[in-house]
Protein backbone atom coordinates (compact mmCIF):
# COMPACT_ATOMS: atom_id res chain seq x y z
CA UNK A 1 0.00 0.00 0.00
CA UNK A 2 3.08 2.70 0.48
CA UNK A 3 3.76 2.09 -2.86
CA UNK A 4 0.37 3.15 -4.22
CA UNK A 5 0.25 6.02 -2.03
CA UNK A 6 4.58 6.88 -2.91
CA UNK A 7 2.68 6.64 -6.47
CA UNK A 8 -0.36 8.82 -5.92
CA UNK A 9 2.07 11.48 -4.11
CA UNK A 10 4.40 11.72 -7.01
CA UNK A 11 1.42 12.38 -9.41
CA UNK A 12 0.41 15.17 -7.21
CA UNK A 13 4.20 17.05 -7.52
CA UNK A 14 4.22 16.49 -10.81
CA UNK A 15 0.71 17.97 -11.61
CA UNK A 16 1.05 21.23 -9.10
CA UNK A 17 0.65 24.14 -11.19
CA UNK A 18 3.62 27.25 -11.40
CA UNK A 19 1.67 29.38 -8.79
CA UNK A 20 1.15 26.95 -6.59
CA UNK A 21 -2.37 25.67 -6.93
CA UNK A 22 -3.81 22.28 -8.10
CA UNK A 23 -6.80 22.49 -10.33
CA UNK A 24 -9.58 20.14 -9.96
CA UNK A 25 -8.64 18.43 -13.60
CA UNK A 26 -5.02 16.96 -15.03
CA UNK A 27 -6.22 18.75 -18.32
CA UNK A 28 -7.62 22.63 -16.40
CA UNK A 29 -4.81 25.02 -16.02
CA UNK A 30 -6.70 26.67 -13.34
CA UNK A 31 -6.26 26.21 -9.47
CA UNK A 32 -9.06 26.05 -7.45
CA UNK A 33 -9.30 25.77 -3.26
CA UNK A 34 -10.73 22.78 -2.80
CA UNK A 35 -7.93 20.64 -4.79
CA UNK A 36 -5.20 22.71 -3.50
CA UNK A 37 -6.52 22.30 -0.01
CA UNK A 38 -6.73 18.38 -0.12
CA UNK A 39 -3.49 17.83 -2.11
CA UNK A 40 -1.56 19.61 0.34
CA UNK A 41 -2.94 17.33 3.10
CA UNK A 42 -2.01 14.29 1.16
CA UNK A 43 1.20 15.58 0.71
CA UNK A 44 1.71 16.85 4.60
CA UNK A 45 3.38 13.57 5.45
CA UNK A 46 6.49 14.18 3.74
CA UNK A 47 7.00 16.76 5.85
CA UNK A 48 5.57 19.68 3.69
CA UNK A 49 8.44 20.60 1.28
CA UNK A 50 8.12 23.45 -1.58
CA UNK A 51 4.86 21.98 -2.96
CA UNK A 52 3.07 22.27 0.45
CA UNK A 53 4.41 25.52 1.36
CA UNK A 54 3.56 27.09 -2.13
CA UNK A 55 0.32 25.84 -2.11
CA UNK A 56 -0.56 27.70 1.17
CA UNK A 57 1.26 30.83 -0.26
CA UNK A 58 -1.14 30.18 -3.07
CA UNK A 59 -4.33 29.25 -0.82
CA UNK A 60 -3.54 32.22 1.87
CA UNK A 61 -3.75 35.12 -1.35
CA UNK A 62 -7.12 34.23 -1.77
CA UNK A 63 -8.47 34.89 1.41
CA UNK A 64 -10.20 38.68 1.82
CA UNK A 65 -10.07 40.43 4.65
CA UNK A 66 -12.91 39.04 6.28
CA UNK A 67 -11.45 35.76 6.08
CA UNK A 68 -13.19 34.13 3.55
CA UNK A 69 -11.53 32.41 0.54
CA UNK A 70 -12.42 34.53 -2.31
CA UNK A 71 -11.89 33.05 -6.13
CA UNK A 72 -10.12 35.24 -8.43
CA UNK A 73 -12.00 37.89 -10.52
CA UNK A 74 -14.91 37.02 -7.65
CA UNK A 75 -15.98 39.24 -4.75
CA UNK A 76 -18.44 36.59 -3.17
CA UNK A 77 -17.32 33.92 -0.37
CA UNK A 78 -16.44 30.90 -1.23
CA UNK A 79 -17.73 27.15 1.10
CA UNK A 80 -14.11 26.34 0.28
CA UNK A 81 -12.94 28.85 3.74
CA UNK A 82 -13.87 25.54 5.41
CA UNK A 83 -11.45 23.44 3.65
CA UNK A 84 -8.95 25.66 4.11
CA UNK A 85 -9.42 25.85 7.78
CA UNK A 86 -9.11 22.08 8.26
CA UNK A 87 -6.16 22.23 5.89
CA UNK A 88 -4.56 25.15 8.21
CA UNK A 89 -5.64 23.43 11.66
CA UNK A 90 -4.06 20.01 10.33
CA UNK A 91 -0.41 21.88 9.19
CA UNK A 92 -0.15 24.09 12.45
CA UNK A 93 0.29 26.43 9.26
CA UNK A 94 -0.36 30.63 9.92
CA UNK A 95 -2.83 30.34 13.19
CA UNK A 96 -4.07 34.17 12.89
CA UNK A 97 -4.94 33.27 9.28
CA UNK A 98 -6.66 30.53 10.58
CA UNK A 99 -8.51 31.74 13.45
CA UNK A 100 -9.62 34.32 10.50
CA UNK A 101 -11.56 31.96 8.46
CA UNK A 102 -12.61 30.25 11.53
CA UNK A 103 -14.67 33.56 12.70
CA UNK A 104 -15.81 33.84 9.16
CA UNK A 105 -17.33 30.29 9.27
CA UNK A 106 -19.23 31.49 12.47
CA UNK A 107 -20.51 34.42 10.69
CA UNK A 108 -21.60 33.18 7.30
CA UNK A 109 -24.79 30.99 7.44
CA UNK A 110 -27.32 29.12 5.15
CA UNK A 111 -30.84 31.32 5.39
CA UNK A 112 -33.72 29.86 6.83
CA UNK A 113 -36.41 28.27 4.54
CA UNK A 114 -40.51 29.18 4.19
CA UNK A 115 -42.43 26.32 5.51
CA UNK A 116 -43.40 24.08 2.22
CA UNK A 117 -47.12 25.37 1.71
CA UNK A 118 -47.92 21.83 -0.57
CA UNK A 119 -46.02 19.54 1.66
CA UNK A 120 -43.83 18.08 -0.64
CA UNK A 121 -40.41 18.65 1.25
CA UNK A 122 -40.16 17.95 5.11
CA UNK A 123 -37.96 19.40 7.11
CA UNK A 124 -37.21 22.21 9.61
CA UNK A 125 -36.34 25.08 7.31
CA UNK A 126 -35.58 27.21 10.46
CA UNK A 127 -32.21 24.89 10.88
CA UNK A 128 -29.17 26.78 9.83
CA UNK A 129 -26.12 25.21 9.04
CA UNK A 130 -24.12 26.35 5.75
CA UNK A 131 -24.62 26.97 2.61
CA UNK A 132 -23.10 26.38 -0.62
CA UNK A 133 -23.55 29.84 -2.22
CA UNK A 134 -24.41 33.35 0.27
CA UNK A 135 -28.10 34.15 1.29
CA UNK A 136 -29.36 30.32 0.42
CA UNK A 137 -30.63 27.52 1.80
CA UNK A 138 -28.26 25.12 4.34
CA UNK A 139 -27.16 21.53 2.81
CA UNK A 140 -25.57 18.56 4.35
CA UNK A 141 -22.42 18.57 2.99
CA UNK A 142 -21.36 22.58 3.43
CA UNK A 143 -22.47 21.84 6.93
CA UNK A 144 -20.37 18.91 7.30
CA UNK A 145 -17.25 20.82 6.40
CA UNK A 146 -18.43 23.77 8.68
CA UNK A 147 -18.56 21.49 11.57
CA UNK A 148 -15.32 19.62 10.86
CA UNK A 149 -13.56 23.45 10.42
CA UNK A 150 -14.81 24.25 13.86
CA UNK A 151 -14.48 21.10 15.56
CA UNK A 152 -11.21 20.78 14.47
CA UNK A 153 -10.04 24.42 15.10
CA UNK A 154 -11.37 23.89 18.49
CA UNK A 155 -14.49 25.47 18.70
CA UNK A 156 -16.79 23.45 20.39
CA UNK A 157 -19.78 25.22 22.36
CA UNK A 158 -21.07 27.47 20.11
CA UNK A 159 -24.85 28.39 19.02
CA UNK A 160 -23.79 27.79 15.39
CA UNK A 161 -22.28 24.17 15.75
CA UNK A 162 -25.65 23.22 18.20
CA UNK A 163 -27.94 24.18 15.66
CA UNK A 164 -25.97 22.88 12.94
CA UNK A 165 -25.83 19.21 14.27
CA UNK A 166 -29.43 19.63 14.77
CA UNK A 167 -30.09 20.41 10.98
CA UNK A 168 -28.00 17.40 10.25
CA UNK A 169 -30.22 15.23 12.74
CA UNK A 170 -33.32 16.93 10.71
CA UNK A 171 -32.46 15.64 7.44
CA UNK A 172 -31.81 12.44 8.46
CA UNK A 173 -32.79 9.57 5.16
CA UNK A 174 -36.11 7.43 6.63
CA UNK A 175 -34.25 3.87 6.11
CA UNK A 176 -30.40 6.10 8.05
CA UNK A 177 -27.64 7.96 6.64
CA UNK A 178 -27.65 11.37 4.48
CA UNK A 179 -28.33 12.81 1.16
CA UNK A 180 -27.59 16.29 -0.03
CA UNK A 181 -30.63 17.58 2.05
CA UNK A 182 -33.83 16.16 1.40
CA UNK A 183 -35.11 13.12 3.57
CA UNK A 184 -38.47 12.99 1.70
CA UNK A 185 -40.29 14.55 -1.32
CA UNK A 186 -44.04 14.36 -2.05
CA UNK A 187 -43.76 11.26 0.38
CA UNK A 188 -41.12 9.22 -1.46
CA UNK A 189 -38.19 8.55 0.97
CA UNK A 190 -34.95 9.55 -1.22
CA UNK A 191 -31.87 7.53 -0.53
CA UNK A 192 -28.99 7.95 1.08
CA UNK A 193 -25.66 8.81 -0.57
CA UNK A 194 -22.31 7.67 0.41
CA UNK A 195 -20.28 10.57 0.05
CA UNK A 196 -22.86 12.57 2.61
CA UNK A 197 -23.66 10.08 4.85
CA UNK A 198 -19.55 9.55 5.76
CA UNK A 199 -19.36 13.40 6.03
CA UNK A 200 -22.15 13.99 8.45
CA UNK A 201 -20.74 11.34 10.83
CA UNK A 202 -17.18 12.56 10.73
CA UNK A 203 -18.59 16.14 11.49
CA UNK A 204 -20.93 13.92 14.06
CA UNK A 205 -18.11 11.95 15.49
CA UNK A 206 -17.91 13.28 19.23
CA UNK A 207 -21.15 12.75 19.78
CA UNK A 208 -22.42 10.45 21.74
CA UNK A 209 -23.15 6.89 19.27
CA UNK A 210 -26.49 6.90 19.15
CA UNK A 211 -29.48 5.02 16.72
CA UNK A 212 -28.99 7.83 13.98
CA UNK A 213 -25.31 7.07 14.03
CA UNK A 214 -25.63 3.59 13.91
CA UNK A 215 -27.79 3.66 11.28
CA UNK A 216 -25.45 5.74 9.59
CA UNK A 217 -22.87 3.52 9.83
CA UNK A 218 -24.97 0.73 8.86
CA UNK A 219 -25.80 2.58 5.83
CA UNK A 220 -22.39 2.70 4.86
CA UNK A 221 -21.46 -0.75 5.49
CA UNK A 222 -24.43 -2.48 3.86
CA UNK A 223 -23.24 -0.48 0.73
CA UNK A 224 -19.70 -1.39 0.40
CA UNK A 225 -19.98 -3.43 -2.02
CA UNK A 226 -22.11 -0.89 -4.12
CA UNK A 227 -19.26 1.94 -3.69
CA UNK A 228 -18.96 2.54 -7.41
CA UNK A 229 -17.26 5.39 -7.16
CA UNK A 230 -13.73 6.58 -5.85
CA UNK A 231 -15.09 9.38 -3.90
CA UNK A 232 -17.77 7.02 -2.06
CA UNK A 233 -14.53 4.60 -1.46
CA UNK A 234 -12.42 7.70 -0.12
CA UNK A 235 -14.73 9.44 2.14
CA UNK A 236 -16.31 5.83 3.65
CA UNK A 237 -12.64 4.67 4.44
CA UNK A 238 -11.82 7.91 6.37
CA UNK A 239 -15.45 7.55 8.53
CA UNK A 240 -15.32 4.29 9.01
CA UNK A 241 -11.45 4.30 10.40
CA UNK A 242 -12.40 7.06 12.35
CA UNK A 243 -15.60 5.06 13.80
CA UNK A 244 -13.23 1.67 14.07
CA UNK A 245 -15.56 -0.39 12.15
CA UNK A 246 -14.68 -2.51 9.39
CA UNK A 247 -13.39 -0.87 6.21
CA UNK A 248 -11.02 -4.05 3.99
CA UNK A 249 -13.49 -3.82 1.36
CA UNK A 250 -13.58 -0.69 0.87
CA UNK A 251 -9.51 -0.53 0.15
CA UNK A 252 -9.47 -3.06 -1.48
CA UNK A 253 -11.74 -1.88 -4.25
CA UNK A 254 -9.96 1.92 -3.50
CA UNK A 255 -6.49 0.19 -5.13
CA UNK A 256 -7.83 -1.34 -7.99
CA UNK A 257 -9.19 1.72 -9.33
CA UNK A 258 -5.44 3.26 -9.37
CA UNK A 259 -4.38 4.44 -12.38
CA UNK A 260 -0.40 3.51 -13.79
CA UNK A 261 0.07 6.77 -13.29
CA UNK A 262 -0.67 6.92 -9.86
CA UNK A 263 -3.51 9.14 -9.52
CA UNK A 264 -7.39 8.17 -9.40
CA UNK A 265 -9.09 9.26 -12.63
CA UNK A 266 -6.25 11.85 -12.94
CA UNK A 267 -8.23 14.05 -10.48
CA UNK A 268 -6.44 15.82 -8.08
CA UNK A 269 -9.49 15.89 -5.81
CA UNK A 270 -10.18 12.29 -5.67
CA UNK A 271 -6.27 11.41 -5.83
CA UNK A 272 -5.58 13.47 -2.59
CA UNK A 273 -8.99 12.07 -0.51
CA UNK A 274 -7.43 8.52 -2.08
CA UNK A 275 -4.18 9.20 -0.05
CA UNK A 276 -5.59 10.55 2.83
CA UNK A 277 -7.84 6.99 2.94
CA UNK A 278 -5.18 4.92 2.77
CA UNK A 279 -3.19 7.25 5.09
CA UNK A 280 -5.67 6.70 7.58
CA UNK A 281 -5.54 2.60 7.17
CA UNK A 282 -2.04 2.54 7.24
CA UNK A 283 -0.77 4.24 10.72
CA UNK A 284 -0.98 7.92 9.33
CA UNK A 285 -3.32 10.73 10.57
CA UNK A 286 -6.86 10.85 9.81
CA UNK A 287 -7.61 14.31 8.80
CA UNK A 288 -10.79 14.65 10.01
CA UNK A 289 -10.18 13.32 13.71
CA UNK A 290 -11.90 15.75 15.42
Amino acid sequence: MMEQIRMAQQFLRQTQLADGGWPYYLTSQQGSPEPTCLAALALADEGGGTAVSCALNWLAGLVNEKGAVVLPGDDEPHWSTAHLAITLTHLAYDEPLRDRAIDWLLRWQGTAGDADPYGAIILNPELIGWSWISNTFSWVEPTCYGLLALKRAGVRRHERITQAEAMLRDRVCVGGGWNVGNPIVWDRALEAFLPQTALALLALQDEPIDSIIEQGLAVLGNEANEAYSTLSLSLATLCLQQYGRQVDTFVDQLLQRQLADGSWRQMTQLTALAILALQSVSGGDNVFHI
